[in-house]
């Protein structure tokens, strides 16, 4: 099996700037210096999940968010709103709906 490899810090400074926080402002919030936010989103220094989930807290947003940029969220949400509907439904209507996608996807 492949695992897939995360990189943490890819989109760090992305959400920051989006939310228009200066690496001073994200430390503070924090409770670190501001050097950690430099190392964090150069991947000079790894985040640990703890550390990771504060900075999505701090940032007021979801962790999964953090894993894209800021203009790719909306498909986080998307992705999560299809989970929470293919979570109660039963193995013959997932794979009805299935069938569905794919011939809707499939019109010329």
């Amino acid at each position: 099996m492949k695992f897939i490899s995360i990189e943490k810090h890819k989109h760090i400074k992305a959400w920051r700037k989006h939310f228009k926080f200066s690496q001073e402002k994200l430390a503070e919030m924090l409770g670190t210096a501001q050097p950690n936010i430099t190392r964090w989103e150069s991947g000079a220094m790894a985040i640990d999940d703890k550390t990771f989930k504060k900075i999505a807290a701090a940032l007021g947003i979801d962790p999964l968010k953090l894993l894209v940029s800021p203009q790719d969220a909306p498909t986080i949400d998307f992705l999560s709103k299809m989970n929470s509907i293919i979570q109660k439904m039963d193995d013959e209507t997932k794979m009805q709906w299935l069938s569905l996608g794919e011939k809707l996807t499939n019109k010329k």
